[in-house]
């Protein structure tokens, strides 16, 4: 990393950017930082950047500590941040890092290749794969996930040739490392040197976007010591509740005004149109699932150690829809089951369901909801 050698901002850590998401190389340099906590996860992560309570509002300036640095955005799913653990490797490895899970993931019938190629990165991709402590069969699953995406998006009429396109070295590193016949193995081992080339060539790009992007973005400040400041919960839990009461009005829903007129709009400004609407709707079943164990696994042979977050559902919306509570509760539990099996630390919020003012829409975080998320950060980052 010759051109941003030594070079880096706290502030990067709350910038909402693709190419941030994107870069293993800016993802390194915070981890290596040692007071800079990376979250994953998805819309959560920017939805409502101006939030007060969110954890990138509540930790500017290392405030107890660290900083936090967010990887994610909408359509990021457990299959691309898989990949990015795996990819990173080494550098997270004994690092704390979390991931936030969103329940509506496991719903929709799993990560869709349309979705997977606007989000994932190439460059971590191939440095998952050429990574020695990620399993053989773990890369095989990858590589045999990636290519079930492109088979089921082929039938659809949603497909986009150009996705495929922009993926071409990918898939055809994937057809060749799960074939099993010679000729595969041949040609695998022959244009092993080309794709170790591509993975380069990446890197050098995300070293250009990156020294673009800190450019962009220097501050006065350009190292932030670390301080450790009490943080009052209950006095920030006070304020998180007296904001919401004042932006939470038009609906029974603990829904923030703005959140809600949206979810009407949408619905051609009847609401009525969403009653019962989602009683087929289950959690039983979804790839997602086998994604999210992927993380896990992929975690636990790199050394990492991450809090997954298991954040609730609005319940009294998601009753009104007709989502029955029994599937969910279902769902809270298996998550806990699959997370305890891998033996690392969960904050489980799934009893929060009716909690006002807990989550601003029907799933995202709201005011209370981060707080209490917030605090448990906190904990994690500082526990011994």
């Amino acid at each position: 990393m010759i051109i941003i050698d030594g070079q880096y901002y706290d502030n990067i850590g709350n910038l909402l950017n693709n190419d941030k998401y994107k870069s293993m190389i800016l993802q390194e340099k915070a981890a290596v930082r040692g007071d800079n906590l990376l979250i994953y996860g998805s819309s959560e992560l920017d939805i409502d950047n101006k939030d007060p309570f969110r954890a990138s509002s509540v930790f500017t300036g290392k405030k107890d500590g660290f900083q936090v640095f967010t990887v994610g955005t909408a359509g990021y799913l457990p299959l691309i941040h898989a990949i990015d653990y795996g990819a990173l490797g080494n550098k997270l490895k004994g690092q704390k890092v979390v991931f936030v899970l969103s329940p509506q993931w496991f719903s929709r019938g799993g990560e869709n290749f349309n979705d997977f190629a606007a989000k994932y990165s190439e460059e971590m991709f191939f440095g998952f794969m050429f990574n020695n402590n990620n399993d053989a069969l773990l890369k095989q699953e990858i590589a045999v996930r990636i290519l079930t995406l492109l088979a089921a998006a082929k039938k659809s009429k949603n497909y986009k040739a150009a996705n495929y396109d922009n993926m071409k070295n990918v898939i055809l590193f994937c057809n060749l490392y799960t074939g099993k016949s010679p000729v595969s193995k041949i040609e695998s081992a022959a244009l092993s040197p080309y794709f170790r080339i591509c993975y380069y060539l990446l890197r050098v790009k995300d070293e250009v976007k990156a020294f673009m992007l800190l450019t962009a973005h220097v501050p006065k400040t350009k190292y932030i010591e670390p301080k450790h400041e009490s943080i009052d919960w209950n006095k920030l839990m006070q304020a998180a509740n007296a904001q919401a009461e004042q932006v939470s009005t038009n609906n029974p829903f603990g829904m923030k005004n703005d959140r809600y007129n949206i979810l009407v709009k949408s619905n051609h400004y009847d609401i009525n149109k969403l009653h019962n609407s989602q009683i087929k709707t289950s959690y039983q079943v979804s790839p997602e699932y086998g994604d999210l164990r992927i993380l896990l696994e992929t975690c636990q042979e790199n050394g990492i150690k991450p809090l997954i977050v298991n954040i609730p559902v609005n319940g009294s919306f998601y009753d009104f829809e007709g989502f029955k509570p029994g599937d969910r509760q279902a769902y809270y539990l298996k998550i806990d089951e699959l997370v305890a099996s891998y033996g690392f630390e969960i904050a489980d919020f799934s009893q929060s369901e009716y909690e006002k003012y807990f989550l601003q829409d029907a799933s995202h975080l709201g005011y209370r909801g981060w707080v209490y998320v917030d605090e448990a950060l906190d904990r994690y980052y500082n526990e011994k």
